[in-house]
């Protein structure tokens, strides 16, 4: 193993806030109809999944705006650079640092991690913690858990259910390059920064508990069901009936679709693929996610 699992050694009591050392960056690429989310189109259609992807992207500015994150320096690290206005609109009140233009392709995530975690860390020495803006229901929980970890001198990293992560949290003596020679977009990424996190010298913790990034047009269906019963993302609920007439409409292979319909079930094989429990020998952290 690579790694060790953050489960008993997770916080006992309340969650700790973030504190004003800490950085919390999202990472957004900002939303455009027919380059956003393309896997969703063959359901949803360019411009419909284009609003999803922005009220997804919303939905997470606000949650990680206040409250126990109020304190932390908040950044909005964006791509592409010109669209600076959209990035303020979704993340009102966040730092804004754009991307170079280069930094849209995947096999540059890496550098433009790493250029970003270097201007981070000119004026922030407590944890940094980097977030994608399409996990939207990430329980804060694991933010702040992360972070906590972090500020104790070990990295935490949060895996999605597709072998991505959808959390890295870096304490204070994690050097650049340990974005260096990651393998992105495929289902070797969280193993990979692990990998490369170890051989850089930093220790680090895997989250016990998957998360759902959105990526698939199944990924939707889970968080519509997840947010039935949740508080989080109000701008993609409101969207909810909709998607979910599209979803029971949606023939799996096929590249045109008919319009929705009056149809608001959901088609039978579209089963909710749920994260797994969050750091599951963890009572105390189990009842505070519950209470949210």
């Amino acid at each position: 193993m690579l790694h060790e699992f953050i489960s008993k050694t997770a916080p006992q009591g309340p969650a700790l806030p973030l504190e004003a050392g800490d950085a919390l960056v999202v990472v957004l690429k900002v939303p455009a109809a027919g380059k956003s989310k393309t896997r969703l189109h063959t359901c949803f259609g360019p411009h419909e999944t284009q609003k999803l992807a922005t009220a997804m992207a919303a939905d997470t500015f606000e949650r990680f705006s206040c409250g126990e994150c109020a304190q932390a320096r908040r950044v909005c690290c964006f791509a592409p650079s010109d669209e600076r206005k959209e990035a303020s609109r979704l993340a009102p009140g966040w730092e804004l640092s754009p991307m170079a233009s280069r930094d849209l392709k995947s096999s540059d995530l890496g550098t433009a991690l790493r250029d970003e975690y270097v201007r981070i860390r000119s004026q922030s020495r407590g944890a940094v913690v980097f977030l994608g803006s399409d996990a939207p229901d990430l329980p804060i929980d694991y933010v702040l858990d992360a972070c906590a970890c972090a500020r104790q001198g070990t990295a935490a990293i949060c895996e999605a259910l597709d072998g991505g992560y959808v959390l890295l949290a870096l304490p204070a003596n994690a050097p650049p390059e340990v974005f260096d020679g990651v393998k992105w977009s495929c289902s070797e990424t969280a193993n990979s920064q692990r990998e490369r996190l170890s051989n850089c010298g930093v220790s680090v913790r895997t989250l016990l508990g998957r998360w759902s990034d959105i990526d698939e047009v199944t990924d939707v269906h889970a968080l519509l069901e997840r947010l039935k019963t949740s508080k989080a993302c109000p701008r993609v609920l409101a969207m909810a009936p909709k998607l979910e007439a599209m979803l029971a409409i949606w023939k799996p292979g096929e590249e045109k679709q008919q319009p929705p319909s009056t149809i608001t079930g959901v088609a039978p094989w579209a089963q909710p693929t749920a994260p797994q429990e969050p750091w599951a020998a963890n009572a105390a952290l189990r009842a505070r996610l519950q209470a949210r």
